[in-house]
């Protein structure tokens, strides 16, 4: 996810071999969807609902316990 513009994004994903998909959310609304206080930031979401906000290196148990409740191949 980025809200860098089309012209920049689209030849560094094919530089890349960037395959899997890139969202672009503009004028700084993913930092307003998740709650950037800071970067790097980090969200995990169950669908719609956003269950943690935060910095990825302080996850802890918090980022783990979503992250294992949405595994479904474990």
């Amino acid at each position: 996810m980025t809200d860098e513009p089309i012209d920049l994004v689209a030849p560094w994903m094919e530089d890349n071999n960037v395959t899997h998909p890139v969202v672009i959310l503009p004028d700084g609304a993913l930092e307003k969807v998740i709650g950037v206080t800071g970067f790097p930031t980090s969200a995990v979401f169950f669908g719609t609902e956003k269950k943690w906000t935060g910095h990825p290196g302080s996850s802890g148990g918090a980022l783990g316990k979503y992250a294992k409740e949405g595994r479904k191949d474990s």
